[in-house]
């Protein structure tokens, strides 16, 4: 369990969980998460430490995105 400010957005929190994970001998092949969590620099930070990060793409689908 890893928990954090209602503030804070879950994407803070990736390599927090991994950190936690890796110290209790505990790493992970694949990682799961929601759209909330991964980020480009977390992907990447997943890699080095050779996890999977598995997650849904999220598009920009707004007026703006074009």
């Amino acid at each position: 369990m890893h928990t954090t400010a209602a503030t804070d957005p879950d994407v803070t929190a990736t390599t927090d969980i991994q950190d936690k994970l890796i110290t209790r001998d505990l790493t992970p092949g694949q990682h799961l998460m929601d759209a909330g969590y991964p980020s480009s620099a977390n992907f990447a930070a997943s890699v080095k430490r050779g996890i999977t990060l598995i997650a849904p793409v999220i598009a920009a689908t707004g007026r703006n995105a074009k």
